[in-house]
């Protein structure tokens, strides 16, 4: 969708409502000439560099401290000034003995601003305003809409968290790692990462609808084989050419391909796990590439989607749709691009370039009932208990009654 999605609700719901009333995802573009502030990691470390905040390398499961914001930003233009890792700290000094120097990781920061009373809007009040004034088709998306059902919960009720939220991450062009478990299914318009079966943001569904606007695209960041760059043929994703302003690709599944993802990801997600520990037994002296130690073959739950410990690569993609018949919506999201994902959708994002969006959820009339199926399925995975492993579901809570308005004109 283009400018139609600012102009008055009577424009813009009959299209949004056909795609998104059934599960599928929508993009709005040009959000960001809309907005009037900066949202670089300059202005950000102006306004909060000496923040400690933790950052957490992608892949990997626990974030590590003793870095400020300006340090974390300072990777986004200059690799060399790329916070470390503990276990890459090693090799920095010479104590690892790997072939090649190993590249700088890619990082990511965890809830920035978050906790303690500084999140988005009190941190960055200025910017939640300016966010809220630009995000299209607003009787939806904006905290106060009408066709919000966050809005019209009473005063008693503590309303759920639905943001803004800042992701803040790294990405680049590299060489694929080849092992057995990516070569059968190599795929050379697929953007090579530094691990295969890692992206910046896991497969996973959210409780929620929501919208995610990129706001900054770091151009010092990326540009290896694109117009203009030092190669001559342009990169390719999956068949779209990769422009200086995309800073995100996305998979994005429709809500009954979610179902069938529910029920066949624990076995897939397994049969990864084994192929890649066969494959790091036969890294030379027991180390995967980039220096990290061995790790145990991992275990996957039976609710990958809710607890997002796995992306799905090009192998699994495939694997997916021979299996199942099934194959995501593949967006490449560049900059003011805003990406509306309905609840109940599984996706999954990996950054280009080094890039900020900014997301915020809420709760459309005609997605109610995915957004609790999931926050009971949620509040009973968390009471389940070694000792009590079949807790009774209870009521769903912080749910606007069936007699609003907005729920009555979806009906």
């Amino acid at each position: 969708m283009g400018d139609e999605a600012w102009q008055p609700a009577e424009v813009w719901q009959e299209p949004f409502r056909r795609a998104f009333g059934k599960g599928q995802p929508v993009v709005v573009r040009g959000v960001h000439a809309r907005l009037k502030l900066d949202w670089s990691p300059s202005e950000f470390v102006r306004r909060h560099g000496s923040q400690r905040v933790a950052v957490l390398e992608v892949g990997a499961d626990e974030a590590f401290d003793g870095h400020t914001l300006a340090d974390f930003f300072g990777g986004f233009a200059d690799p060399a000034r790329t916070p470390l890792p503990p276990h890459h700290v090693g090799l920095a000094r010479g104590d690892g003995a790997a072939a090649e120097p190993a590249p700088p990781p890619l990082l990511k920061l965890r809830d920035w601003p978050a906790g303690q009373g500084q999140g988005f809007r009190e941190l960055l009040p200025e910017h939640c305003d300016d966010l809220m004034q630009a995000l299209p088709l607003a009787s939806y998306t904006r905290a106060d809409g009408e066709l919000n059902l966050i809005s019209h919960l009473p005063a008693s009720v503590a309303p759920p968290d639905i943001g803004p939220k800042c992701h803040c991450a790294y990405g680049r062009w590299e060489p694929a790692r080849s092992t057995a478990a990516t070569t059968a299914a190599s795929d050379d318009d697929e953007p090579p990462t530094r691990e295969p079966g890692t992206g910046t943001t896991c497969v996973r569904v959210n409780m929620a609808d929501s919208i995610n606007v990129l706001v900054h695209v770091e151009a010092s960041g990326g540009g290896l084989g694109e117009e203009g760059g030092s190669q001559d043929a342009p990169r390719h994703w999956q068949g779209q050419p990769v422009l200086r302003s995309h800073g995100a690709a996305w998979h994005i599944f429709t809500q009954a391909d979610t179902r069938v993802l529910q029920a066949m990801l624990p076995r897939l997600a397994q049969q990864r796990a084994q192929q890649q520990s066969r494959a790091g037994l036969r890294e030379e002296g027991g180390r995967a590439h980039g220096g990290r130690p061995q790790q145990p073959e991992a275990v996957y739950s039976e609710h990958v989607l809710l607890d997002g410990s796995l992306y799905l690569d090009a192998a699994l993609l495939l694997e997916l749709q021979q299996q199942a018949g099934i194959a995501p919506y593949s967006l490449l999201q560049g900059l003011g691009d805003a990406v509306v994902v309905p609840a109940g959708c599984a996706h999954q994002l990996r950054n280009l370039r080094s890039c900020i969006s900014v997301a915020a959820d809420f709760v459309a009339p005609e997605h109610v009932a995915h957004c609790l199926r999931l926050t009971d399925e949620l509040r009973y995975l968390c009471a389940r208990t070694p000792s009590n492993p079949q807790p009774p579901h209870g009521p769903p809570t912080s749910v606007p009654h069936s007699d609003q308005p907005c729920i009555r004109a979806t009906l």
